[in-house]
């Protein structure tokens, strides 16, 4: 274990007062809403009772033992996942650095690769080409013409990578023609321009209420 040779110590509970009391007094420029994360963070390590030890004896084993307990419950009750556990984790680490900074003994496994901010494994899912040429080529009679308009809506989503907020504003006026070729001008937080030559028929139909069929059917 290795620790900095200043000799003032303090346990994590004081390093998180001491950084939101030096927040507070605008010692640190801070947003309210990460006032507010940071306090989350001690109020969760006190809850899980592992605000006692000293900063200068935090190391490995406190870290894994911090996610194990998180894991296994938080404030509420129920068990964190493991991004929030990462939140805290970063939170952590910020208030060590901070404490470390105003000369305050601090064990230097923090600054460590493996006291890192876990991350969970997010399941990708999409569809591929072939999958969204079958949805395109789907006969839909007239009456599930609402059903047609959602199916269009869901490919101009697919196909230019527009948000739903996007996409949902899109109107004629977004249609223009440009060197020969269809293109929707449209202005989100950057201007682009897309290609709409696989949109489907009813491209400039739809209405954006229909998108509930195709996402609760």
């Amino acid at each position: 274990m290795t620790v900095s040779s200043e000799t003032k110590l303090l346990t994590v509970g004081d390093a998180f007062q001491l950084y939101i009391d030096e927040a507070n007094k605008n010692g640190i420029r801070l947003a309210p809403m990460t006032i507010r994360t940071i306090s989350n963070s001690f109020n969760h390590i006190k809850y899980l009772r592992m605000h006692t030890i000293l900063i200068s004896e935090l190391d490995m084993d406190w870290y894994y033992e911090f996610i194990k307990r998180s894991e296994q419950s938080g404030r509420n009750g129920e068990p964190l996942s493991m991004n929030y556990i990462s939140t805290h984790i970063k939170k952590i680490k910020r208030v060590l650095r901070y404490a470390e900074d105003k000369d305050h003994a601090v064990n230097s496994s923090y600054k460590s690769t493996s006291f890192k901010a876990p991350q969970e494994t997010a399941s990708e899912i999409y569809l591929n080409e072939e999958e969204l040429s079958q949805i395109r080529a789907l006969e839909l009679s007239h009456e599930q013409h609402s059903l047609a308009l959602t199916r269009d809506l869901f490919m101009i989503g697919a196909y230019s990578g527009l948000r739903v907020s996007d996409y949902n504003r899109l109107t004629n006026d977004n249609l223009h023609t440009h060197n020969g070729s269809e293109m929707l001008e449209v202005r989100c937080q950057l201007f682009t321009s897309i290609d709409k030559s696989s949109y489907g028929r009813y491209l400039w139909s739809f209405r954006s209420c229909y998108i509930s069929t195709i996402c609760y059917p």
